[in-house]
């Protein structure tokens, strides 16, 4: 099983062009998860296993909160939740927005948290408040 990767830096938004910044974006996600080709089964393992590890850290418990009242989030939940399946039923609602902390707009800071958590045991507060400052804006 493959961990959290937390040895590079996002820098997909940095590319000037939208095609290149969503191609990087992709590949970087990929590099994330230690993984060459898009493996459902090993994201979720990965997701899942850097989840249980930050779920009750309180940063992370804030940074879903905030990630909560986002309304690009809020309105994803609602649809989610709007014809549920089983497995959504009984699916974490935390949880559920941790992943979407992993969206293009969010990764790279998101990405920059867990790094630092995952390396450091803790994140910096300038990294959680821009974190946090682009939850409010997006």
């Amino acid at each position: 099983m493959s961990s959290y990767v937390t040895d590079f830096i996002c820098t997909y938004k940095l590319m000037d062009d939208e095609f290149g910044q969503d191609y990087l974006y992709r590949a970087q996600l990929l590099q994330a998860f230690g993984l060459d080709k898009w493996d459902e089964d090993e994201v979720t393992t990965v997701m899942d296993a850097t989840y249980a590890i930050v779920k009750d850290v309180t940063i992370f418990r804030e940074l879903i909160e905030a990630g909560r009242k986002n309304k690009e989030i809020e309105n994803l939940l609602n649809l989610i939740y709007e014809e549920p399946d089983e497995e959504e039923k009984e699916r974490d609602d935390n949880k559920l927005v941790f992943e979407l902390l992993f969206k293009y707009e969010f990764f790279d800071m998101t990405h920059k948290c867990l790094s630092e958590y995952l390396r450091e045991g803790r994140v910096k507060e300038e990294t959680r408040a821009l974190l946090q400052t682009l939850l409010k804006k997006v």
